[in-house]
């Protein structure tokens, strides 16, 4: 993980005994969130439409870390790789969302 903090935070956590969610998992499942009363968001700079809605219409959420949901970007199903199927779309304006 090229993230120190983000690592030392999923081990923490992890230790603590909260469930983990993956980008992936939110971007396939939209209403994964609403099974959790409260969501910890980590390092998710960059995001999908789906991931951005799901995470900003939690009445609960938490941000670890600054440049959270920093941009949109589209996922490619058929390759599900991260070297090749994240391609930046544009900067969120929040502005637009609220």
């Amino acid at each position: 993980m090229a993230y120190t903090s983000s690592a030392s935070a999923i081990k923490v956590l992890s230790m603590r005994g909260y469930p983990m969610i993956t980008d992936i998992e939110t971007e396939k499942d939209s209403n994964i969130l609403k099974k959790f009363d409260n969501a910890i968001l980590l390092r998710n700079e960059y995001v999908t439409e789906k991931e951005f809605e799901a995470i900003t219409n939690h009445s609960k959420v938490l941000y670890l870390y600054p440049k959270s949901l920093y941009a949109k970007i589209e996922y490619n199903h058929q390759n599900n790789t991260h070297s090749n199927s994240w391609v930046l779309i544009s900067k969120f304006r929040y502005k637009e969302w609220f």
